[in-house]
């Protein structure tokens, strides 16, 4: 199944074309939601993606760990080791993965915000080897070395629910 998704529209010249994986029920209404109790799974982009800014909206449960990867190189094999991923997780284990942080590459956050139970914004920017993430306005994380500078991108949903809307990509 792939979704043409009118919600993750926004690129110039091109539509976004979208492939679920794993057992995430996604469903599109008014915006895009996942809701699954003990499943995961991603939707993946069938664009690759080198320099760009996203903004997207996001709106997560309290157990829902959720993110958005970029640079992902294997749609079989889609981890925090194989793209960088800027999570949404305010309850992870180790806090300095958090929301708003790059997991595993950029930690702790640099700045620490709630985004449980209401609309948040990330404005992502990748350019060469630099990537920033800000949530709602707010500078959280910046990786000035990142390995990996191209690739698609995947949304997360696992254990939870979590919207998406109004994202664009340039």
């Amino acid at each position: 199944m792939i979704f043409g998704l009118l919600l993750l529209a926004g690129c110039v010249g091109q539509t976004l074309d979208w492939v679920p994986t794993g057992t995430a029920d996604w469903r599109i209404g008014e915006t895009l939601t996942s809701e699954n109790p003990e499943g995961d799974g991603y939707l993946v982009s069938d664009a690759v993606y080198d320099d760009f800014e996203l903004t997207i909206e996001f709106k997560p449960d309290a157990s829902v760990n959720s993110g958005i990867l970029i640079h992902c190189q294997d749609r079989n094999d889609i981890t925090p080791l194989t793209c960088l991923e800027i999570n949404i997780w305010d309850d992870h284990p180790n806090q300095d993965f958090r929301t708003g942080a790059i997991v595993i590459h950029a930690a702790p956050p640099l700045a620490q915000m709630d985004s449980v139970g209401h609309w948040n914004r990330y404005r992502i920017v990748a350019r060469g080897t630099a990537v920033e993430a800000w949530l709602n306005g707010v500078l959280t994380a910046r990786l000035n070395d990142a390995v990996l500078t191209k690739g698609f991108i995947a949304l997360q949903s696992q254990n939870g629910e979590v919207s998406f809307r109004n994202a664009r990509i340039r």
